[in-house]
């Protein structure tokens, strides 16, 4: 139903959504806009691996149904003061 709309190019996929079950049905028409969670960088301390890990599933989705995909870190409230978090978020080597 979705893909059938009019003018409509980006889905949002949250946090909560089934990532797997999303990229499977959206196609290629259409741009999933993944919001991962912002929980990962807004804890005491901030596990990376766990970060890169998640971020990699996604990307290993967008392969496997070769989707469009954009990744976008929403809903920060905290990053107990080390804005940097986000920078690490946003740069990671690995993603290119």
């Amino acid at each position: 139903m979705v893909r059938n709309t009019p003018h409509v190019m980006k889905v949002s996929c949250s946090p909560w959504s089934d990532r797997e079950q999303f990229s499977e049905k959206i196609g290629k028409s259409l741009i999933m806009s993944n919001k991962p969670t912002p929980a990962f960088i807004a804890m005491d301390t901030v596990d990376w691996q766990e970060v890169r890990e998640d971020l990699e599933y996604t990307v290993e989705l967008t392969k496997k149904y070769n989707i469009n995909t954009e990744f976008i870190l929403k809903d920060i409230s905290t990053v107990r003061f080390d804005p940097d978090r986000l920078t690490k978020w946003r740069i990671s080597p690995w993603m290119w």
